[in-house]
């Protein structure tokens, strides 16, 4: 079952000043503004993050456009008209709120708001192996995210850069099939690895090695219980969620790079033990974050 309750990840630091105005700790003016931006109809705000000072610059993520159903059905639409037709298309709806909100209380601080947009074109999980018409839907998708952050972008004056994982450089496969091979020899499949948190930790790490990505996560108690949550989601076999680890943390180690280690980095997921994956790595972790639950 999805898990809608937010995971309060904000902390709290005591600063005095402009840093006030540009900050992400609970009652700041930031964190009010986004949070205004996303209350729910039932009065809920369905938000947390970490921060205190922070950067204009943001990073967005974005994810293929799956055509709707479960994690073990994921097929890609062929030809979307709009982002709205996938079932990640709450997330779009929700970085639009949290862009037009930042970007209009930063510029009680005299800045505006500079966006990074990342395409993940490569990591997609697939319940199939991959044809050349997934190829060209996965093209097709950047096309329908390059245009649809022109369209938001330009007319508010936002600053944004579009890129993928392919020009960033990101090292995995474009595709994962799901239960396919990742390691040889490795059945990612087997139940057993549900109650070996530690072991699954050091498959992806071996994964991470094997495919020449400088990152890994450390195998300690507290990465072993995020592994735990993610391996008991009834959504997700352990492929799935090796897939999905190895996925964000081949990228994650990259965000100080691109937004600085002050830039925010928004996220925005349907199951709260997704967001969590973004505390696997130091770099990921101790940058400010605007994490959201949609929908």
């Amino acid at each position: 079952m999805e898990q809608h309750k937010p995971h309060r990840r904000l902390t709290t630091t005591d600063r005095t000043g402009s840093a006030d105005l540009l900050s992400l700790s609970p009652g700041s003016g930031l964190h009010n503004a986004l949070a205004g931006a996303l209350r729910q109809e039932d009065g809920t705000v369905r938000i947390s993050g970490r921060g205190c000072s922070v950067s204009p610059r943001m990073v967005v993520i974005l994810c293929p456009l799956y055509a709707p159903g479960t994690l073990a059905d994921s097929t890609l639409i062929p030809n979307p008209g709009s982002i709205s037709e996938s079932r990640v298309g709450g997330k779009w709806t929700v970085y639009k709120q949290v862009m037009a909100a930042a970007d209009d209380y930063l510029k009680l601080a005299g800045e505006r708001l500079k966006v990074h947009a990342v395409f993940a074109d490569r990591g997609i999980l697939l319940a199939h192996a991959p044809d050349t018409a997934d190829h060209s839907a996965a093209d097709r998708h950047s096309e329908v995210y390059r245009a649809a952050f022109e369209g938001f972008c330009s007319p508010r004056g936002i600053q944004y850069t579009y890129s993928t994982f392919t020009d960033i450089g990101v090292a995995l496969p474009r595709f994962f099939t799901v239960g396919s091979e990742r390691i040889p020899g490795v059945n990612l499949e087997d139940p057993s690895l549900e109650q070996r948190q530690g072991t699954m930790i050091d498959l992806v790490n071996e994964y991470l090695r094997r495919i020449g990505e400088p990152t890994w996560i450390v195998n300690n108690n507290d990465n072993r219980k995020r592994m735990k949550d993610l391996l008991n989601m009834a959504v997700a076999t352990p492929s799935m969620v090796f897939d999905l680890v190895a996925g964000y943390v081949a990228f994650d180690y990259r965000l100080p790079g691109i937004a600085g280690k002050t830039g925010m980095y928004l996220q925005a997921e349907r199951m709260g033990q997704l967001l969590t994956i973004a505390n696997f790595t130091d770099e990921s972790r101790s940058m400010p974050r605007i994490d959201v639950l949609t929908v």
